[in-house]
């Protein structure tokens, strides 16, 4: 997306503060000077010794992806740091008018759904994430984020030792419903429960729009037979029950999907941001490109 638009400056041809239709009188009037001058400098630069010659003006320098993450609550450090290392300007959302700025992406990071949703409504960032989301905009969901993505949630979550009200709040998660797939709350176990393991890769080689897709190329690891195993941190983990036509598996671990892409959006029961492995963001990020 654009940064914004600039303010208009003055035509090269015109001075500032000067009506236009003088700059151009004054032009004309040394018009045909100017352009023998230049006619004489170009053929000079044309028969000069290449050493003598101008050097090419250098093109513009490529923006960095611009990438919003949530943080009204969760793990939302750990992914702006890990954007950061990999290149992007990472800024974070935390009101409407964050969400208003120019992005090229967003991340919705783990943490607690309920409190998540609850926040997101205060703030008044639920609706402008949601059109962003549904428009296009390049977005990586994971744990709590998935839950949020999702078009369908089961259950309620652990509601062991809550009482009636902070059951019924717990169990009332207003998401943004923009990923085709089913997600069942917290079934991977409650927060002691929680564990590493490594997954398997699904989502193809490297990407022809990846910075990395070079590298990758000669590196024996991406090259070889057998992928590398993911390495999965889960915490309080929900689980992709269902996907719908749209959907399909970045990640599983022992045939179950723990990782989805639906054209720009990728979500993920675990959480990428606590581990070394980085293809889910490299995925991400290009989507921007």
């Amino acid at each position: 997306m654009s940064a914004g638009r600039r303010a208009a400056e003055p035509h090269s041809g015109q001075e500032a503060g000067k009506p236009a239709r003088h700059a151009r009188a004054e032009a004309g009037a040394d018009g045909g000077a100017s352009a023998e001058a230049a006619a004489a400098s170009e053929a000079h630069g044309a028969g000069a010794p290449a050493g003598e010659r101008p050097a090419p003006a250098a093109g513009p320098a490529r923006r960095r992806p611009r990438v919003g993450v949530v943080a009204v609550q969760g793990a939302f450090a750990e992914h702006v740091r890990r954007l950061r290392r990999l290149g992007c300007e990472a800024v974070e959302l935390r009101r409407a008018d964050d969400a208003a700025r120019p992005l090229d992406g967003v991340v919705l990071p783990g943490g607690e759904s309920t409190t998540q949703s609850r926040l997101l409504r205060e703030t008044g960032m639920l609706g402008p994430l949601r059109a962003l989301i549904v428009a296009g905009l390049p977005t990586l969901g994971t744990c709590a984020g998935l839950i949020l993505l999702a078009a369908r949630v089961e259950g309620a979550g652990d509601l062991r030792g809550l009482d009636v009200a902070a059951a019924a709040d717990r169990a009332a998660v207003e998401g943004l419903r923009t990923l085709d797939a089913t997600v069942s709350r917290n079934a991977y176990g409650r927060q002691l429960g929680s564990f590493h393991a490594e997954g398997t890769w699904e989502g193809g080689g490297a990407f022809p729009d990846d910075p990395s897709a070079a590298d990758a190329a000669t590196d024996d690891r991406v090259a070889s037979a057998a992928p590398v195993p993911v390495p999965l941190t889960f915490i309080r983990a929900p689980r992709i029950e269902r996907l719908g036509p749209g959907a399909w598996p970045l990640v599983t671990l022992d045939g179950q999907v723990v990782a989805v892409q639906q054209d720009a959006q990728i979500a993920a029961a675990f959480h990428p941001e606590l581990d070394g492995d980085d293809r889910l963001y490299r995925r991400f990020l290009a989507l921007m490109r």
